[in-house]
């Protein structure tokens, strides 16, 4: 059943903490008005645990970026003729973005996500023009030497 899953400790089957497809994507949608709203709660007042991403994170996760898959879509308790999204499906990405049960994106995350990936993307950059600067100068620097030859 589309609503079951394996228990890990007793192999049986058990009901997720939804009871429909219909209601969960009504409840996202909730949230997701209340939150584009209301923000996502980011001060450190609020969080704990808190640790700075590294390059390697910042390039793990663009990574990931390149990765994933974009779609497309409509939720299905949204008209036809309504305007389609566009975003990731919950299953499908990266499980720093979505709850245990993989049914919603956490947004906040989601841009903390996106940010780490534009920093390594930046920091690819950086490395580049530096490389291109230098094989300018050389390339000026030789010829200068053939012209004086």
């Amino acid at each position: 059943m589309a609503n079951d899953r394996l228990d890990k400790k007793s192999g049986k089957n058990k009901k997720k903490k939804y009871i429909s497809p219909r209601i969960a994507a009504l409840g996202t949608l909730s949230l997701a008005a209340l939150n584009a709203q209301a923000g996502v709660t980011s001060s450190r007042m609020l969080k704990k645990d808190i640790r700075p991403l590294t390059d390697r994170d910042h390039a793990r996760m663009l990574s990931k970026i390149r990765g994933l898959k974009l779609y497309r879509f409509r939720y299905i308790t949204e008209k036809s003729s309504g305007k389609a999204r566009l975003g990731v499906i919950a299953e499908e990405a990266p499980r720093e973005l979505t709850d245990k049960a993989r049914l919603t994106v956490d947004v906040g995350s989601a841009l903390g996500f996106i940010m780490a990936g534009i920093k390594a993307q930046e920091e690819r950059h950086r490395r580049l023009e530096s490389e291109v600067t230098l094989q300018r100068r050389q390339i000026a620097a030789f010829l200068k030497k053939i012209r004086t030859s």
